[in-house]
């Protein structure tokens, strides 16, 4: 997102004048007043929850991630209030920066939200030090053609971050068995994703030709609205949204692959029956095996049994439930030394991975190795 416009000399001038005679009204029409309320709203709403996320359990990466994301959210409803909410000195350029890493800060709460394996790589730091090193105060970048180029990059840049959030959110949505986190799955898509692309679109629009005067009321009505709904979502599925980050790597490792030890309803109690028979029969080998097909093998409804892979075995996402078995039999394989000669793609394929990318990502999750180093551990060979 842009870093707000420059702001006239209205700044200095409200500040000497609000101590004569002029009154809010004088200075501002009804819809300038709106907004101010408006904004002036959701950054409270925002700073609430941003305390409530940190304070209400112990912190976790992803609660930081959603408290940066927030608090640069506050940063940018006022940078992009323009000449409404005037500011200088610090509060102007730690809020301006704030702003403009606020899609970067928002892709990485989403990734952090809806990928449980979420993990630091080279490729997510890049666009934070892409926008640092635009935004930086080179000589070469104060030329009017280059400055317009980066404008250009730097809201591209945004909208395919927010589209890959989009997609991220959507992705995989029949995997997740936390419900909660599943139904915010499109309405996050939808409301915040959508209407981020559509501001940042917009911006590049006034940019380019200007737009009325009450778009900046439009843009704090909407912002309002998305705020109030993240709030409802956050503090109504708090724990389902952010619960540990470190659940499924857990499992991988400490899950138990016979029943679980907790006591259930006579007829959850045969259903998992039923579904450990069939994991045990090796129905997680299948390719393209998803909830609705093992459920109709099971025969319950999906929602009965993504309740019990979840509440009552501990998985938020069904590839991690499939993974527990697929990489146990993996591991078999490759200290064999019957499978020596066996290709790792192969063996990925008939434990049901389409390609041998998921294989790989999920074996290392779950051992710390690739599934190749892992096999020369173990065998002693080159």
């Amino acid at each position: 997102m842009s870093s707000g416009v420059e702001f006239s000399g209205l700044g200095s001038c409200a500040l000497t004048e609000i101590t004569g005679h002029i009154s809010v009204k004088d200075m501002f029409g009804p819809i300038e007043i709106t907004e101010l309320i408006l904004r002036g709203a959701a950054i409270g709403v925002n700073l609430l929850l941003v305390g409530l996320i940190l304070m209400s359990r112990a912190p976790t990466l992803r609660r930081w991630l959603a408290a940066i994301f927030i608090t640069a959210t506050c940063a940018y409803i006022l940078q992009s209030a323009g000449d409404l909410i005037p500011m200088t000195g610090a509060l102007d350029k730690v809020t301006k920066a704030l702003a403009i890493l606020n899609t970067v800060f928002f892709w990485w709460f989403a990734r952090s939200l809806f990928e449980d394996e979420f993990q630091w790589t080279p490729i997510k730091i890049a666009p934070f030090v892409m926008l640092v090193l635009m935004h930086t105060p080179w000589p070469f970048l104060q030329a009017g053609a280059v400055a317009g180029v980066e404008l250009m990059v730097h809201s591209g840049l945004s909208i395919l971050l927010m589209a890959h959030a989009i997609w991220i959110a959507l992705n995989n949505r029949d995997d997740d068995l936390v419900d909660p986190r599943r139904r915010f799955r499109l309405a996050f898509a939808i409301s915040i994703g959508v209407a981020g692309i559509a501001i940042a679109i917009g911006e590049n629009i006034h940019e380019a030709v200007g737009l009325p005067s009450w778009i900046g009321l439009f843009q704090a009505t909407t912002i309002s609205l998305l705020t109030f709904f993240f709030a409802f979502w956050m503090l109504n599925a708090n724990r389902a949204l952010f619960g540990p980050v470190h659940d499924v790597p857990q499992a991988v490792e400490t899950a138990p692959l016979g029943a679980p030890e907790k006591v259930m309803a006579p007829a959850d109690q045969v259903a998992m029956e039923k579904l450990l028979a069939l994991m045990d029969s090796g129905v997680y080998r299948e390719d393209g095996l998803s909830v609705a097909v093992l459920a109709a093998k099971v025969g319950v409804p999906e929602h009965q049994l993504r309740r019990l892979i979840n509440r009552e075995m501990g998985f938020r996402n069904f590839a991690a439930f499939l993974n527990i078995r697929r990489i146990e039999d993996a591991k078999v394989q490759l200290a064999d030394p019957a499978y020596a000669r066996k290709q790792v793609l192969q063996i990925a394929l008939d434990l049901g991975y389409g390609s041998i990318a998921p294989f790989n990502r999920a074996f290392k999750i779950a051992t710390g190795r690739t599934p190749t180093a892992y096999r020369k551990e173990k065998l002693g060979s080159d």
